[in-house]
């Protein structure tokens, strides 16, 4: 259950609303000026949200790869594995470059 609370108020009970939301009875929104700007959730809810992000964006790049084999059909394969060449020796400079050429 998320439960609204002003910055101020749980500036006062932070303690308390930790020990709620560790042992899983509430989680909190804080608010300033009544408008959310931060939850205070438990960690394991954090894992289960960051789970489901990494599986939206896993969906999304596959979405976008079958996509991009559509619209890249036509090319031929020497043509693709020549770009993928000249792609793979700017990203390796640019990595020496970072790190000061290793």
């Amino acid at each position: 259950m998320n439960i609204l609370i002003s910055i101020v108020e749980a500036r006062k009970k932070f303690l308390q609303l930790v020990k709620e939301v560790e042992s899983g009875t509430a989680s909190y929104v804080f608010t300033r000026n009544r408008r959310p700007v931060v939850v205070l959730v438990s960690y394991e809810d954090y894992l289960k949200i960051h789970a489901i992000n990494t599986q939206e964006a896993f969906a999304k790049f596959d979405t976008t790869w079958k996509e991009l084999g559509k619209q890249n059909a036509h090319i031929p394969e020497e043509e693709l594995e020549a770009d993928l060449e000249v792609v793979t020796k700017v990203l390796r400079e640019r990595r020496r470059n970072e790190t000061g050429g290793h």
